[in-house]
């Protein structure tokens, strides 16, 4: 903490390029017939899914994709939490959606 702190814009640079990459993110995604994406201030989003969350987050696994299954009965249903990485990690993340994950 204390490096980061005394690098402050180095850590205000990274964190611009963090925000960049979560709103191309978010818009992707919310270009996906069936997504819901909320807005979110962190570096990750949320997403509900059309069909059962666990399904997808096995699916996207088997193609090497790691997200949190956060799905519980309530405001959570259908639920997954996408970490925000590299533009093509969100690339790929976005094509599998597109593409039906299976």
């Amino acid at each position: 903490g204390r490096a980061a702190l005394a690098r402050s814009e180095l850590l205000r640079g990274r964190i611009r390029v963090v925000v960049e990459l979560r709103q191309a993110f978010e818009g992707a995604l919310r270009e996906v017939p069936g997504l819901v994406v909320y807005p979110s201030a962190a570096n990750f989003l949320l997403v509900r899914v059309p069909t059962d969350a666990t399904s997808v987050f096995r699916g996207l696994l088997r193609h090497g994709v790691l997200v949190k299954d956060v799905s519980r009965p309530g405001l959570l249903e259908r639920c997954l939490r996408i970490t925000v990485g590299t533009d093509a990690e969100a690339d790929a993340v976005v094509d599998l959606f597109i593409g039906g994950v299976r």
